[in-house]
């Protein structure tokens, strides 16, 4: 409910400058001004999070279960050298279609380049999972 209220608390003024966004209006240009810097902050946060109990778990585990332990970093290496390996074949090039908002907002090759990683990322990971749940389905079935 706040993306659809906090907009027009905005001067009308300040939004008709938006030449690119003035077409969709003041939701448009809060969900751009408000909305991605709010995501990108929690992203960081989430991230911050899972780094420390990362580390405070795996110092637990290393003196209750050393070998978990190791099948904990062994998963967290993979899952960096995935992202790495995705991160450079991900492109960095603009679409012509937002080329004028990439322009504007100041979206840079790199900072494409990062999404494109994000959206290849999520989308072999999320296969990955649904296929390991009907693997693992299946061999319980058999048990």
């Amino acid at each position: 409910m706040l993306f659809v209220y906090c907009p027009y608390l905005f001067n009308n003024k300040v939004i008709k400058k938006m030449d690119v966004l003035s077409e969709h209006g003041q939701l448009a240009y809060y969900l751009v001004e408000w909305g991605i810097p709010i995501a990108v902050w929690l992203a960081i946060i989430c991230l911050a999070l899972a780094f420390l109990f990362l580390i405070i778990y795996t110092i637990r585990d290393f003196i209750v279960n050393p070998v978990g332990t190791f099948k904990r970093l062994l998963g967290f290496i993979i899952f960096l050298v995935a992202i790495f390996v995705i991160y450079t074949m991900a492109g960095g090039e603009i679409p012509s279609t937002v080329q004028a908002a990439a322009n504007k907002f100041n979206v840079t090759t790199w900072i494409m380049k990062c999404i494109n990683t994000g959206l290849i990322t999520a989308f072999f990971f999320t296969l990955f999972a649904f296929g390991a749940w009907i693997l693992l389905e299946l061999i319980n079935l058999v048990r």
